[in-house]
């Protein structure tokens, strides 16, 4: 599942469901499974918008300032960036 909070909503509504109607134990919160791909989307962005805002990791030894460049102008290279970063 995403972020969504009518996800929340709907694990919620099913606990209540199975408790009462099938009286089986659901923790909504324990038993909701995020989405992998969803994850690496929102932190690919970050990464890509860190990048494009000429934010760059002194630590990192693949980040130079060409790199800065390329993203502003190439987004194929952001997304090449952004995959070498993660």
């Amino acid at each position: 599942m995403d972020n969504a909070s009518n996800n929340d909503t709907m694990m919620k509504v099913l606990g209540a469901k199975l408790a009462k109607e099938r009286d089986i134990e659901f923790d909504p919160v324990d038993r909701r499974i995020m989405c992998f791909a969803h994850i690496v989307n929102l932190c690919s962005g970050r990464v890509i918008r860190g990048l494009s805002n000429g934010v760059d990791d002194k630590d990192d030894s693949s980040s130079s300032d060409d790199d800065t460049v390329a993203v502003a102008s190439d987004p194929i290279s952001a997304a090449r960036i952004a995959v070498r970063a993660i």
